[in-house]
């Protein structure tokens, strides 16, 4: 799941760096609203793969 949410992270910064080589502005606004979209859908596999570790982390424990 981590390598999966830094894939994403790359493809968000991709998409971010392609908006600015746009000329059009439906082109600009579609390239900036997918990479903030994978943004955030990065940061939900961090979230989710950080909780999956403590309750990993918590099960091994006990």
């Amino acid at each position: 799941m981590e390598i999966l949410a830094q894939i994403l992270g790359v493809l968000a910064v991709l998409a971010m760096l392609l908006s600015y080589q746009q000329k059009k502005r439906r082109g600009i606004l579609l390239l900036g609203g997918m990479s903030r979209v994978l943004c955030v859908i990065q940061y939900v596999f961090v979230i989710v793969s950080i909780l999956i570790g403590l309750i990993r982390y918590r099960e091994n424990k006990e």
